[in-house]
């Protein structure tokens, strides 16, 4: 399985139409306001993780403009949002903790405790809530630029 971008450009899925002919200010006001589009987007289909992760990957949703204002991107700092985005496979997860002189789990099961060196992991199906933002948010983001190529029309003329 190939590493999962935690960030998102905007211009790399072509969601952004030309923008060579809109001036800078006009540009970087419109790249602002495309981002913010997308991030909301995002905030609103990221799935729950979960009861201990509860909301994390939505309040977890960054934006940056570059300075160029010719790219944006659009990132989570949730330390597991590659994992819901691109799923796990099977996997053993070995204890960590030292009991003595064994490294054990303790998983407390029905009002029990139970040791274990390793659990077995199913892995984990794939939820690829950024591609959905971003194909959701592509009208938008469009009608953005458009209404920014528009006002930078309206100060040529």
């Amino acid at each position: 399985m190939s590493p999962m971008r935690r960030t998102y450009h905007l211009d790399a899925g072509e969601i952004l139409p030309p923008l060579a002919r809109i001036p800078e200010e006009t540009r970087k006001i419109a790249m602002r306001e495309a981002v913010k589009v997308v991030a909301r987007t995002v905030r609103e289909v990221a799935p729950d993780s979960g009861i201990k992760h509860k909301r994390k990957l939505n309040k977890s949703v960054r934006y940056v403009v570059a300075r160029d204002s010719w790219s944006a991107r659009v990132q989570l700092t949730a330390p597991h949002a590659h994992l819901v985005e691109a799923g796990t496979s099977p996997h053993v997860i070995r204890a960590t903790k030292m009991a003595g002189n064994l490294h054990v789990m303790v998983i407390p099961i029905a009002g029990h405790l139970l040791l274990m060196a390793a659990v077995h992991h199913p892995g984990a199906r794939a939820n690829p809530f950024m591609e959905r933002a971003a194909a959701l948010s592509r009208d938008e983001v469009n009608m953005v630029f458009l209404e920014a190529a528009g006002e930078a029309m309206d100060m040529v003329l």
